[in-house]
């Protein structure tokens, strides 16, 4: 994204000739344009994420959700240590209140 903006505003700036236009009016052409892309870009993503959140695809199942993406699409289970953490301070009640015990606190039983 930057190195397209940069190419198209640094252009004109860095044109030997001028010829028939000045730098300034090639250059407020780059910007207009830089900001028509910009912005038929956005309309565009826009128009595209409403459609596919009213079919309802940008969200998964509750159900998915509760079992975790990781589990439903390829049957292993994502961040196990932090289970871990979490059944451990379940376990000896040392929890910080969001499942994770303090760092140092963990003892591993391996």
């Amino acid at each position: 994204l930057t190195p397209g903006i940069w190419g198209a505003l640094a252009a004109p700036l860095l044109i030997a000739n001028d010829g028939e236009f000045g730098r300034e009016l090639l250059f407020g052409w780059a910007v207009a344009g830089t900001v028509a892309t910009a912005a038929w870009a956005a309309v565009i993503s826009a128009l595209f994420m409403l459609i596919l959140l009213f079919c309802g695809k940008l969200r998964v199942d509750v159900s998915v959700e509760n079992l975790g993406l990781d589990h439903f699409k390829i049957c292993e289970e994502a961040y196990t240590e932090t289970q871990m953490f979490h059944e451990a301070g379940q376990q000896q009640g040392t929890s910080t209140g969001n499942g994770i015990r303090p760092l140092g606190t963990y003892q591993s039983s391996r």
